[in-house]
This record gives structure tokens, sequence and C-alpha cells, in this order.
């Protein structure tokens, strides 16, 4: 229980660290027209394509949009007054977490066996390079369950540890030494920008949008993402 605790603790100052570097990006860029990418600002980037498919979700959902928005009217108000107030979106935490099962940032992971190795029954080579496609990975029945394909965020409700069979199977951004260096930084980034989003805002799917995910360094809408959006 108290390393349990101290895990949480560390979460939460790391999530407070975040909060402050994403604030004090905002402050410079409403200083400046234009700003060089820096590291932060590519992550930011990357992830702003991820959230496009949360609320593509969520238009497919709209009993989840309702719940999330429910929570984020309770939780929040107008606006995310700090970090500790993330913290407690746990609907949105499991939306976000079920959007990156399905849809993975990271289309795969891969690893050059350095001596010969043996995984079960099988016998890697020394130099062989493995690969592992994360999305099939997320979506294999055997670890998922027969629902795997299906948008559930409540397998989630109890944290990845007890979302399936092996909780090691969920990798939406890698995983080992080369773990995303933005992981923390885009959940953070995910849950404040849909939180602010669906407390001003309802969306449906467009009846113009073609499913069409795209593999490449990272997955994301093929042609676009075409949502109806009506404000409140």
């Amino acid at each position: 229980m108290k390393k349990q605790n101290g895990i949480h603790s560390l979460e939460r100052d790391i999530e407070s660290l975040i909060w402050e570097t994403v604030k004090e990006r905002e402050s410079k860029c409403k200083e400046a027209c234009s700003l060089e990418k820096d590291l932060l600002h590519l992550i930011l980037e990357v992830y702003c394509r991820c959230c496009l498919l949360v609320p593509l979700l969520l238009a497919l959902h709209p009993e989840w949009q309702s719940r999330v928005r429910a929570e984020a009217a309770e939780v929040c108000g107008d606006c995310l007054r700090d970090a500790d107030s993330i913290t407690l979106l746990k609907t949105v935490t499991m939306v976000v977490q079920e959007a990156l099962r399905l849809y993975p940032p990271a289309a795969f992971v891969s690893r050059e066996a350095l001596d010969e190795i043996q995984l079960g029954n099988v016998t890697i080579p020394k130099g062989v390079c493995l690969w592992t496609l994360i999305p099939t990975l997320h979506r294999d029945t055997e670890i998922w369950g027969s629902d795997a394909n299906e948008f559930k965020p409540e397998r989630f409700s109890e944290g990845v540890s007890k979302a399936c069979k092996y909780p090691q199977a969920y990798i939406p951004f890698g995983v080992g030494p080369r773990l995303c260096l933005g992981r923390n930084l885009a959940m953070v980034q995910l849950k404040v920008v849909l939180t602010l989003i669906i407390s001003k805002f309802t969306f449906s799917l467009s009846p113009k949008y073609r499913h069409c995910p795209a593999y490449r360094m990272i997955v994301e809408p093929g042609n676009g993402v075409h949502i109806l959006i009506k404000n409140i």
C-alpha cells in the first residue's frame, strides 16, 4: 500500500509539472505569432491527431459523449483550474485509454535480438529484428475478449491491469527503454483538450466521413475526420 501511494504521488507530481509546462507554452504562443517547432511542439502536434480520433469515437457513441460531458461539468465547471482536476476525470481517462487501444499512436514496435534468445518454444537467432504490430495486439480476442473490436471504455474502469488478460499487451506508447518520451504529456493533453471541447460543443459524424486509418509513422485518419459540431 505504501509503495502504491508513492506511485500515485509521483504521478500527481509529474502531471503538475506537465501542466505548468503546457501553461508556459500557451503563454509563449500568445506573445508571438509563430515559434520554432521545438520537441514539445512536435509532441503536441502528433497527439492533436490522436485527439481527432477520440471525438470521432464519441461522435459514434453519443452515450459516452454524454457521460464525458457530465463528468467535465461536475469536475471542472467552466474550465480546468489545475492539475488536480485532471486526476478526477475518470470517465475521460477510460475513453482516452480505449481510443488509444483501438487506434494507438504507434503502429509497431521493433527490436533486434542482440543475442540468441528463447521466447516460449521459439528460438530467435542473434541479429533477427522482431516487429510487434500494436493495433493487432490491441485487438487480439484471446487477450481482450470477443468484444476486442468494439469501443467499450468500461473495460478500463479498474485500470489497465484489469482491462485484459495480459496488461503488458497494452502498449499505445511503445514499451521498454524506448517508451514514448511524451507519454505523460500526451495523456494530459488529450484529457485537457477533450474536456474543453466537449464542455462547449456536441458533435456527430458527418455523412462525408470515410473510415480509413492510415498506418504511417503514427496511426492517423487517412482522409481526415469529418465531424458536425454544434454549440451547446
